[in-house]
């Protein structure tokens, strides 16, 4: 059956096949593009052509429903097997967990506590000693004077049950203040705590979380870590931060700010209200966590030479920014230990 229409563009009129029904085809006389429409009806003498249509569109809803039907029973299946071990993978991998913690709990000390306190006061002794009168941190065992004790140097070189910062800074220069600054501990915690000495030759047994936030004296070589990674790197930090060039811009605004004060009012701030500038609550918060730390009343004259804040710990290439002579630089621990040094 011929189909009658009439070209919307030339007005020209046209017959086609029934075949295009439903389809675009080109005018024969301007080449517009036109919709053959579908016809309402269809003569008798037509209805045998059209039988495999319907007989296939029927095909297709069977198809169809068939396919909707698998689904169905699939997604039925999915939540059963959801259902029924999801909570017993959950059970298994919670049951899995809590073996691990008891067994953390139950590990025995690699030392024993008193054993422990002995042995990290002579390190802080011979550490202490030695700074007083070089102004510096001791490079070895043999320059705290305890290369010739056994039980130290098995548990420092030999076993590394106990971290010492050689090459560490000068205790009278440690920028959190001694009593305030981790000199050496036990490599692993024991039931969530490990032995420390503190700068000031304090003995303690410190849980993790404090450790972790606790800092620690500087050192380019960590004596007794076995992963010889240098001491003064901690777990967390300034490290969350996404992006460290945020940490540079916010150091160079605040050792800008810092410099202006000092030569406009002859002194240097006490703090960070006296600046009175906006910092993003991101940087003002690491301040307060001391994560940024910041060295407040300076004298007028190191305001030029002096560092004025600077990063509380080193990224994971042993890096840190450090805001010092209106710049902002990122330096190595050798390099920052030297400077803080001056």
């Amino acid at each position: 059956m011929a189909i009658a229409i009439q070209c919307p563009k030339c007005r020209k009129q046209l017959s086609l096949n029934e075949k295009w029904a439903g389809k675009r085809v080109a005018c024969m006389h301007c080449k517009s593009p036109v919709l053959v429409p579908v016809p309402l009806s269809i003569d008798d003498d037509e209805g045998e052509e059209l039988e495999p249509r319907k007989g296939k569109k029927k095909q297709n809803n069977a198809a169809l429903i068939g396919g909707s039907i698998v689904g169905v029973v699939t997604l039925i299946l999915l939540i059963i097997v959801y259902v029924i071990f999801t909570p017993k993978a959950r059970q298994n991998v919670e049951k899995a967990e809590q073996e691990k913690l008891e067994k953390g709990r139950s590990k025995p000390r690699t030392i024993e506590l008193n054993e422990a306190k002995e042995i990290l006061t002579k390190i802080a002794n011979g550490y202490a000693m030695f700074s007083d009168k070089h102004s510096r941190g001791p490079k070895d065992l043999g320059e705290m004077q305890l290369a010739g004790d056994a039980r130290v140097v098995e548990l420092v070189e030999e076993k590394k049950w106990i971290v010492v910062p050689f090459g560490g800074m000068d205790l009278n220069k440690v920028p959190d203040g001694v009593s305030n600054t981790v000199l050496a501990y036990e490599t692993e915690a024991t039931k969530s705590k490990r032995a420390v000495i503190m700068g000031d030759r304090k003995f303690l047994e410190m849980d993790e979380e404090t450790f972790n936030r606790t800092p620690r004296v500087l050192g380019t070589q960590a004596g007794g870590d076995p992963q010889s990674k240098p001491a003064f790197v901690p777990k967390i930090g300034i490290s969350r931060f996404k992006e460290r060039l945020k940490v540079q811009q916010w150091l160079r605004a605040l050792g800008l700010d810092y410099a202006a004060y000092a030569f406009d009012k002859g002194k240097s701030p006490s703090k960070l209200q006296d600046l009175l500038a906006t910092y993003p609550p991101e940087f003002v918060q690491a301040i307060a966590n001391n994560e940024i730390v910041v060295h407040w009343n300076l004298r007028r004259d190191d305001v030029d030479s002096k560092v004025i804040a600077y990063e509380a710990f080193a990224d994971g290439n042993g890096k840190r920014w450090v805001a010092v002579n209106n710049s902002v630089q990122e330096i190595e621990e050798d390099a920052f230990i030297k400077l803080m040094s001056k």
